[in-house]
């Protein structure tokens, strides 16, 4: 066996799985305080979420995943905790190299911690999703069974990191929290990808200055301010990320960045294809004509539910019962538009698109659900008028 501490555990690995059942069981409890019914659903999640986090574990080395070059460097190849420090993948490190150098957590115990914090954007996403629902029992509600949303939320990376910074901004938006609120999650998301933190700001600067009819103007100018500092800031490190430094435009870094993502297993030759085509491509494939192995088997029937939602999304987004709602919807929409357009535009390796995309789940899901309330309430209003 290449890495023997794939498949080690501890006692400690013993009392991080009861911990999590136990939470697990807290979270629920504290659901069902709004809503008896919440209890099992939200603890089948929580079990659902744990099993898929052994699952990747196990299946970790026949997936030949990031995971265990996470965990190896950390473990074998830095020698102390600065020089694991850095943006992107070394951030990975950085956060994994105390959990085994001054823990000793095992490999599975890492996924266990990375899982849990998986486990926290669930359950922050179940308090909006439910009370966007009137905290009612609701059967679209097992959508968040969407195993491939689990799938990618558990491992050790980036991919946990950044489903969990999306929704907490989705959850401290529509809860009103306080702009402090915003910081961790920005900066945990800025560690990772810097740039879709660029691509966010750009999204929430629209929605708020068009959509936000509460917010005064001196505050839409203070935002715009703001806002500027952070692009002036962050686009030195985009334009290095793909690097614009060279001796060429930014159109020809862009074109040669595309090129290299085409290196890979799950890639597809889309060199030339219009943005529109990419952008279904990156959001809603593997369909089943992509199959060759069974995780696209698994994808393309999920996929196939995310094209349908993206179908309803589609007919009923001209929203016709509660202002709110609009304003919610277009927030969602653009920060959607804004993350993956980008995305599509340079990345055609279904592979990695399968990881990527779910980090904005958490707002597809909060818009279809805008869709399907407001459909429902206009249909009884319409019904009681007549």
């Amino acid at each position: 066996m290449m890495y023997p501490f794939l498949y080690e555990y501890s006692l400690l690995d013993f009392a991080l799985v009861l911990l999590y059942l136990i939470i697990v069981m807290e979270m629920s409890n504290r659901l069902a305080s709004i809503n008896k019914k919440y209890f099992l659903l939200f603890l089948g999640i929580g079990i659902f979420h744990f099993i898929m986090t052994i699952v990747y574990w196990f299946y970790s080395e026949v997936l030949n995943a990031d995971s265990i070059a996470y965990y190896y460097k950390p473990s074998y190849v830095f020698n102390n905790w600065g020089d694991a420090f850095g943006q992107g993948t070394y951030f990975i490190y950085f956060l994994v190299y105390p959990l085994v150098k001054y823990l000793g957590i095992t490999y599975l115990g890492c996924f266990l911690l990375f899982s849990f914090v998986g486990l926290i954007a669930f359950y922050k996403l179940f308090k909006v999703y439910s009370h966007l629902l009137n905290n009612e029992w609701n059967k679209w509600l097992y959508l968040l069974f969407l195993p491939n949303m689990h799938f990618w939320s558990v491992a050790i990376g980036k991919d946990v990191l950044m489903f969990y910074g999306f929704s907490i901004l989705l959850y401290n938006y529509y809860f009103k929290k306080s702009v402090i609120n915003y910081v961790f999650p920005l900066l945990l998301m800025g560690f990772v990808r810097i740039h879709i933190v660029f691509f966010f700001l750009g999204a929430l600067s629209v929605t708020q200055l068009f959509f936000n009819k509460e917010m005064k103007f001196h505050l839409k100018a203070l935002l715009i301010s703001i806002v500027s500092g952070i692009v002036l800031v962050t686009m030195p490190l985009f334009l290095k990320m793909i690097g614009a430094r060279e001796n060429a435009s930014v159109a020809k870094r862009l074109d040669k960045l595309e090129t290299l993502q085409l290196k890979g297993g799950s890639s597809v030759h889309m060199h030339g294809e219009n943005i529109i085509y990419k952008w279904f491509s990156y959001m809603f494939r593997p369909l089943f004509y992509d199959i060759h192995n069974f995780l696209t088997l698994a994808a393309s029937f999920e996929n196939l539910l995310w094209v349908i939602m993206f179908y309803t999304i589609a007919k009923y987004h001209k929203l016709k019962s509660k202002p709110t709602l609009k304003q919610h919807f277009w927030y969602g929409a653009l920060i959607i538009i804004f993350v993956t357009l980008p995305a599509a535009y340079i990345l055609t390796n279904l592979g990695i698109a399968i990881r990527q995309k779910h980090m904005i789940s958490p707002f597809l899901l909060f818009i279809f659900y805008i869709v399907i309330i407001d459909k429902t309430t206009y249909k009884l209003k319409m019904d009681s008028n007549g």
